[in-house]
């Protein structure tokens, strides 16, 4: 398992997509940390961003015609927004930067043909699923610390003035996201050992958050969802876990994110061991 691994990081060292996905990780919080607000991939998510409560009582026109110095004064000197809080409460963009991970580490070794050798060596489904599972999860734990680091060091280092929380704040957050980061990840991971193609994981894994979203949307405005089913979709989550939720949602989303964690893997681990592999 420990030479799957390896292999693995030696193969995303080497991919230039790993590379532009650290690179527009670093573009976004380049460009947050510039603007004091959170920038996005795509806009992904429920929720809103914290910026409408910090402009809440300014006039729309007023605040539409704020040039970019303008717009970034204010909320450094609000006395309610928390760029750090509000960037983090957006880390569905994330997802994106899995479905890299997860192409490279899992799907590619399927375009290739190196799975049969590798199952033809004295490795078995379990262990080569679990490996695979193993390095794209600690992986992405990874990436999301490594998000949370960088953009907590910009703060200190352009954006002083303003509010920002301690790093004991920031690491509440980050485990608090990592079952829904990890929900994503097992997602993922059930699509590449189940379809194993490279265009297929991108065709579904790319727009599938989006469309969920838009159902619930839909059923919101016209089935009347409740709140209490929306407030529990993934990127909502994400965003709830940032602003100090009780204990009853922490306990409630952990609960559904590990039946889902379950529920991916068991799809995914079943949907391998059946499969033909050539």
């Amino acid at each position: 398992m420990l030479n799957i691994c390896r292999s693995d990081l030696y193969r995303l060292l080497r991919s230039k997509g790993f590379y532009i996905m650290l690179g527009v990780i670093l573009l976004i919080l380049i460009l947050s940390v510039a603007a004091m607000e959170p920038g996005v991939v795509f806009p992904i998510g429920l929720q809103k961003s914290d910026v409408s409560e910090a402009i809440e009582g300014v006039p729309y026109e007023t605040y539409s015609n704020f040039s970019f110095k303008e717009a970034r004064n204010f909320l450094l000197n609000s006395p309610v927004y928390y760029m750090e809080r509000d960037f983090l409460s957006q880390n569905m963009n994330l997802y994106y930067m899995f479905i890299i991970i997860a192409v490279v580490t899992i799907t590619s070794d399927f375009s290739n043909g190196s799975v049969k050798n590798t199952l033809s060596s004295a490795i078995s489904r379990r262990k080569y699923y679990m490996a695979k599972t193993g390095f794209t999860a600690v992986l992405s734990m990874a990436i999301l610390f490594f998000n949370l680091v960088l953009l907590h060091c910009g703060m200190k280092m352009f954006n002083s003035s303003a509010n920002t929380l301690n790093f004991a704040e920031l690491m509440k957050i980050y485990v608090f996201q990592l079952p829904v980061a990890l929900t994503l990840v097992s997602l993922l991971v059930c699509l590449s050992f189940t379809f194993r193609k490279t265009a297929i994981i991108n065709g579904l894994g790319i727009p599938f958050i989006i469309v969920f979203q838009l159902i619930l949307i839909i059923l919101k405005e016209f089935a009347k969802l409740s709140d209490k089913f929306t407030d529990y979709e993934l990127s909502s989550m994400y965003y709830f876990m940032a602003h100090s939720p009780s204990s009853s949602y922490v306990i409630k989303s952990f609960i559904i994110c590990g039946v889902l964690i379950l529920a991916f893997n068991i799809a995914g681990y079943t949907s391998f061991r059946k499969a033909e592999i050539r």
